[in-house]
């Protein structure tokens, strides 16, 4: 089970650096396109408008959830100033907690885990080109690339990280075993390959297009 984990973090972060290439390289094919910074981040804001959409009301519904106050939501992505990253929409929330505001900061990508587990599962692979495929193929897609925590949403998370991280020590020190039924654990198992299985696809394919984009932008210089 551990190296099935291990290899989970490897795929989130093969995702989540071709999601940030993949962002930056359609805002600047974008801006070679129009000549617009105004029109870049238009057609960014419309193209990941569903995943946006999905990682500020997963932050809403969590944060409402857990009893803390959400304010203005921005579904507008805006490019930094050193036009290096691209910042999605962001929702205001009073603050919290560590332990409250590291879940609410967590919810898009489990959210988006959750997305892209049923999408791969209901891809029909027999039949590769039906529409209802398409569709599937870039709801991941959209997904992958809206799904991860900025380090705002996770500024607090080192306390929580922490106080686990010597919860486990403790555990192992004292040779503490928390007893899980076999049943649960070929689950826990199951799923996690699952998981890994739609996360591979969805690395392939976010690696694909990263480099499409990437090839389209040098045809055009």
């Amino acid at each position: 089970m551990l190296l099935d984990f291990l290899l989970t973090l490897f795929l989130l972060g093969i995702i989540f650096f071709t999601s940030r290439q993949v962002i930056k390289t359609f805002y600047f094919l974008g801006h070679r396109a129009t000549g617009s910074n105004f029109w870049s981040v238009q057609l960014l804001s419309w193209l990941l408008l569903p995943g946006t959409l999905l990682h500020e009301f997963s932050h809403l519904l969590v944060a409402e959830f857990l009893g803390v106050k959400t304010g203005k939501i921005d579904l507008l992505p805006k490019i930094n100033q050193d036009e290096e990253s691209v910042k999605l929409g962001s929702v205001l929330m009073a603050e919290s907690d560590p332990f409250r505001r590291t879940l609410i900061g967590l919810a898009p990508t489990l959210f988006g885990l959750g997305i892209l587990g049923i999408s791969v599962h209901y891809l029909n692979f027999s039949q590769p080109l039906i529409l209802l495929n398409l569709l599937f193929l870039l709801l991941i897609f959209i997904v992958a690339n809206t799904m991860f925590s900025s380090a705002k949403d996770l500024e607090m998370a080192a306390v929580p990280a922490i106080i686990l991280f010597l919860l486990a020590g403790a555990l192992w020190l004292g040779k503490i075993s928390i007893p899980i039924s076999p049943s649960i654990l070929a689950t826990i198992q199951t799923l996690i390959f699952k998981l890994n299985l739609a996360l591979a696809l969805t690395a392939g394919l976010n690696l694909l297009v990263w480099l499409l984009l990437r090839l389209v932008l040098r045809l055009i210089k």
